[in-house]
């Protein structure tokens, strides 16, 4: 679960600092868009690395881009949000 900690931790100082920019897209959106590829880019790497077989909703990524993008979304709601994602059996495995 450290990972899914840190690629939370992650994406929220890109959403919070927008170190990226591009002369021709906004700061805030681009900024948004990376941490949320990131963010479902870790889910699913998680889910590979310890055979989960689970999808992310259809929903969820555009509900965490307008999350990051319009609301004041904390660290804390960012790694419980990744750690939803846990299957309740793998956790008692570990």
């Amino acid at each position: 679960m450290g990972e899914l900690n840190e690629g939370a931790l992650l994406c929220f100082w890109i959403a919070k600092l927008q170190p990226f920019y591009h002369p021709s897209i906004d700061t805030t959106k681009l900024n948004s868009k990376i941490a949320v590829c990131i963010f479902s880019n870790m889910i699913l790497f998680y889910f590979k690395n310890n055979k989960q077989e689970r999808k992310i909703p259809p929903h969820f990524v555009n509900d965490l881009y307008y999350s990051l993008l319009y609301r004041d979304i904390s660290k804390e709601s960012l790694i419980l949000l990744a750690e939803s994602f846990i299957e309740k059996n793998h956790i008692n495995r570990i």
